[in-house]
């Protein structure tokens, strides 16, 4: 089975996009909260501490859940790639499975998924109180200490999580390896920033761009 993993957002929205975080905030009124998250991220991205928790809360929390969708629709109508269908249509006669692994929120992408462009979107879920955004959702892994086994093989045991950062992206993929039974030469990542560095080492193949594989 070839699995086609998608860590790159970038690669599904138009050159120039702004961050979808930071969109959010401005929404609110909040973007000068925002911007300190984002340097403090910035600085130390390599290393941690992720600040997802903050940046969300900043971007989403206490929000209406109908207006928090809402604007994610807007912010995916504005920022979508053109050509984005098309591509999909093309990457769906190689791979017999597309993922999109992401720390955005995964209603950006419903889309997407409504279309069948792709199968499942891992990425940042919320909880709900009272209708309004109360939290991130802890990710849920089916295979934990297979998946845990994975990890050490690396010397990554530490960095399990049930959080959506990065690391929590990348146990979402060891879940579907140890699923599949999937080998390195069954996977493509998509993406070379942080968020899709840890799941180079499991890859047969990685490239920056969609267009690279059609």
């Amino acid at each position: 089975m070839k699995v086609l993993a998608i860590f790159s957002n970038s690669a599904l929205l138009r050159v120039g996009s702004p961050n979808l975080y930071g969109f959010l905030s401005k929404q609110r009124n909040k973007l000068s909260s925002f911007l300190v998250l984002d340097r403090q991220y910035e600085e130390g991205k390599f290393r941690g501490p992720h600040f997802l928790l903050e940046v969300f809360d900043v971007a989403a929390g206490g929000e209406e859940e109908g207006e928090f969708l809402s604007n994610c629709s807007d912010f995916w109508e504005e920022n979508k790639r053109e050509n984005i269908k098309e591509l999909f249509s093309r990457l769906r006669k190689k791979f017999d499975k597309i993922f999109i692994f992401t720390a955005y929120p995964k209603a950006l992408y419903t889309e997407l998924l409504v279309q069948g462009a792709v199968d499942h979107i891992y990425g940042l879920d919320y909880e709900l109180d009272d209708f309004c955004i109360s939290g991130i959702k802890k990710i849920e892994i089916f295979h934990q200490d297979a998946v845990k086994k994975e990890l050490e093989k690396y010397d990554l045991l530490d960095k399990f999580t049930d959080e959506p950062n990065r690391f929590g992206l990348l146990t979402y993929l060891l879940d579907i390896i140890v699923e599949y039974h999937l080998k390195k030469k069954d996977i493509v990542v998509v993406g070379k920033g942080v968020v899709a560095l840890p799941a180079h080492k499991w890859a047969g193949q990685n490239v920056v761009s969609l267009e690279e594989l059609v």
